[in-house]
C-alpha cells in the first residue's frame, strides 16, 4: 500500500494535476468500479456540482482555489470515456448522498437530473447504482473506486493505493460484490432519485 497526502500532491501540482491523474487512470482501465457516499462520481458530476465540490475542497486544504476552473474542466473531460463501448463502468452511489445538500439547492437539483438522465439512458457499458438506505444486507464502510483491480481509497488526509497484487485489494474487491448486489439499478434507481429531487 502507497498512501500520498493531498497536501503535497496539491502544492507538487495543485487541483488540476490531481484531475488530470485520475484522467489517466479512467483512460488506462478498461474496467472502472466504484461506490461513494459523500458526494456524487466525479465521473457523474455536472459543471456546477463539480466546480463546488473542488472549491470546497480548495478552501478545506488551504488552497487558493486558483486552478479550480482548470480542475473542473479536467474532471469532465474524462466523462467522455463512458461512451467507450470498450470500457466498462459500475458506480455507485449511496441514496444518502442523493438527499444530502452541501452545495445550492439549484446546483443539486441539477446534478439529480443529470444523474437521473444517466440511469433511464446509460452512455456506453455504464452501470450506475443506488445503494439504498433500506434492505441492505452488508454495511457500507468508506468510499473507493477501483481501476482495473488497483483500489484508490480517498480521505480527508490524503488518498491510500491498493495494488491488485495486494491482499487489500481483494478485500475491497469483494466488498465492491457486496455492496453492487444490494444496490439497484434501473426503474428502481430512477424512482429514488426522483423521489431525492421532488423533496427540494
Amino acid at each position: 500500500m502507497s498512501q500520498s497526502p493531498w497536501r503535497r500532491q496539491l502544492v507538487d501540482g495543485g487541483h488540476a494535476a490531481v484531475q488530470r491523474r485520475y484522467s489517466d487512470l479512467v483512460a488506462a482501465a478498461s474496467n472502472v468500479y466504484g461506490y461513494t457516499h459523500g458526494v456524487i462520481p466525479g465521473l457523474l458530476q455536472t459543471r456546477a456540482y463539480a466546480h463546488a465540490v473542488l472549491t470546497e475542497m480548495a478552501a478545506f486544504h488551504l488552497r487558493p482555489g486558483d486552478d479550480v476552473d482548470a480542475a473542473v474542466e479536467a474532471r469532465l473531460a474524462r466523462q467522455a470515456h463512458l461512451d467507450d463501448n470498450g470500457k466498462h463502468f459500475r458506480l455507485i452511489v449511496d441514496e444518502a448522498v442523493l438527499h444530502r445538500v452541501v452545495y445550492a439547492v439549484s446546483v443539486h437539483a441539477e446534478q439529480l437530473q443529470h444523474l437521473l438522465s444517466l440511469v433511464s439512458l446509460p452512455r456506453g457499458d455504464t452501470l450506475v447504482g443506488v445503494l439504498p438506505l433500506a434492505t441492505l444486507t452488508f454495511t457500507p464502510q468508506n468510499g473507493f473506486d477501483v481501476f482495473d483491480g488497483d483500489v484508490y481509497v480517498e480521505t480527508y488526509a490524503g488518498e491510500a493505493v491498493h495494488k491488485r497484487t495486494e491482499d487489500e485489494a481483494v478485500v475491497y474487491a469483494r466488498a465492491f460484490e457486496r455492496l453492487w448486489a444490494d444496490a439497484v439499478t434501473g426503474a428502481p434507481a430512477e424512482d429514488l432519485i426522483a423521489a431525492a429531487a421532488t423533496r427540494l
